[in-house]
């Protein structure tokens, strides 16, 4: 028995100076410049924090971003489907529509000239259209304003007056009737080979 209480105490002193040099190399390293302070950790904390909510912020802009992009997407196709007729049949759809505008305004348009670029880009061709409207003041400007609100899609360029003439008393306004240039362009969808 004595040899047993021997060893153990021996057993208990070796563990208890274990423990005590743990706890100095603790000590130690808590307390060397290598060990990080407090405000260090603080402030390594605070600045993780800054970064959670800076990425936090940027996917929900990623998500405004990919929902805008989805809604382009729908209005494109809407437009597409829309406003610009196919190749095939562009130039009767394009008559068709200025034609509209023009009975709806009470002018004549006349000398309407087709010029398509030889190019594509993104699906589409342009075309540039020149043409002449006639008619009174006041329908020559509703015929401008038609075009730029046209379910078909036109840009208008320039716009030139050519001439101005009086349509007297025996005409049909009773006023000055105008005849204007108009340089405009459309978009069709182009067709692939």
């Amino acid at each position: 028995m004595k040899a047993t209480a021997s060893s153990l105490r021996r057993n208990l002193k070796i563990a208890t100076i274990a423990c005590l040099a743990a706890d100095l190399a603790l000590l130690g390293w808590l307390l060397s410049p290598r060990a990080p302070s407090r405000a260090a950790m603080t402030a390594q904390l605070a600045r993780a924090r800054a970064q959670y909510v800076a990425l936090r912020l940027q996917a929900a802009q990623m998500a405004k971003l990919d929902q805008r992009i989805r809604m382009s997407r729908t209005q494109m196709q809407a437009l597409m489907a829309q406003g610009l007729p196919p190749q095939a049949d562009a130039s009767s759809k394009l008559l068709t529509e200025l034609s509209r505008i023009a009975g709806r305004s009470h002018v004549l348009v006349s000398g309407a000239q087709f010029n398509p670029d030889k190019t594509m880009q993104y699906g589409v061709r342009r075309i540039a259209i020149s043409l002449q409207v006639a008619g009174p003041y006041a329908g020559v400007v509703r015929f401008v304003n038609q075009m730029e609100r046209s379910p078909m899609f036109f840009i208008i360029n320039q716009v030139s007056a050519s001439g101005v003439a009086s349509a007297g008393a025996g005409g049909a306004g009773g006023g000055d009737q105008v005849k204007l240039e108009v340089q405009l362009e459309a978009y069709v969808q182009a067709e692939r080979m």
